[in-house]
């Protein structure tokens, strides 16, 4: 199944005080986030759900919140992403494997193929005009058989 937002994470800064964080993306489950916490310093961690923190509203459209076990430190930064796996739930039928091939292959003959408005005297004899012998001293040298 796809998702289809653009917002895909959410980044933070603690106060001391704070434990929970939302995020404003859909999630089918608790796992599809992946947790990151950067110091002062810069150097980020990576946090383990459950264990570091806890997941409300996975499956819900308008997000949840991203609940720490202890708070975040004053001025260290807390980043929420989501890490859908890559997967293909739908099968589809495999296609022939030469088929770009055959794309490149024909498609030169395809377009040498004669159309009628490349032939336009054909054209007027086709609908019974006869475009080989014009009227003399006439301006359209079409005439009409009969």
């Amino acid at each position: 199944m796809t998702v289809s937002t653009e917002v895909d994470h959410n980044d933070y800064t603690g106060n001391g005080v704070t434990t929970s964080f939302p995020y404003t993306f859909r999630i089918f489950k608790k796992s599809d986030l992946t947790v990151q916490v950067a110091d002062l310093n810069e150097n980020i961690t990576v946090l383990t759900l459950d264990t570091d923190y806890s997941v409300t509203g996975a499956g819900t459209y308008s997000g949840g919140n991203v609940v720490l076990m202890s708070p975040l430190a004053n001025g260290w930064q807390i980043s929420i992403s989501r890490d859908l796996p890559v997967t293909q739930e739908t099968g589809f039928a495999p296609i022939f494997p030469d088929t770009c091939y055959h794309l490149t292959h024909y498609w030169p003959a395809a377009v040498d193929i004669p159309v009628a408005s490349d032939n336009p005297v054909h054209y007027a004899d086709a609908i019974r005009y006869n475009a080989r012998t014009p009227l003399q001293g006439s301006l359209l040298p079409l005439t009409r058989l009969v």
